[in-house]
């Protein structure tokens, strides 16, 4: 992530759920797209993201089709509540 801080990694506990943070350092969070939009997630655990990190990195994000429209909708819901937390 950052070459002059050591990578870490942290499990951030929200409402019960533990969401697992793979890379952290200095502030800042790195997830796959599968990690964070796939699982059963909400606003709430992103809200616990927004305020443990002042940024978030998300990885290896797929085309995206109706298909796929719930990992859509926690897509869109993870983008509102970093943007609305920053």
């Amino acid at each position: 992530l950052i070459k002059s801080h050591w990578e870490r990694k942290m499990t951030l506990i929200t409402q019960g759920r533990k969401i697992k943070v793979r890379r952290t350092a200095a502030g800042v969070a790195s997830f796959d797209f599968e990690e964070l939009c796939t699982a059963a997630t909400g606003a709430a655990d992103f809200l616990a993201v927004a305020r443990s990190f002042h940024t978030v990195v998300l990885h290896d994000i797929p085309f995206l089709s109706m298909e796929r429209l719930p990992e859509v909708r926690r897509l869109i819901t993870l983008v509102d509540v970093l943007y609305d937390h920053k």
